[in-house]
């Protein structure tokens, strides 16, 4: 089933959650550094 692309104002939505899913991400990852880094 092709033909799903006509979603375009969708897709900064998209993009705007990914980035923050992202930044999300690497705070996580910090925090796990600061851990290990700890130990």
């Amino acid at each position: 089933m092709r033909g799903h692309k006509h979603h375009h104002s969708s897709d900064n939505h998209t993009i705007k959650e990914l980035q923050e899913q992202i930044t999300k991400l690497r705070a996580d990852n910090e925090q796990l550094k600061k851990q290990l880094e700890s130990k």
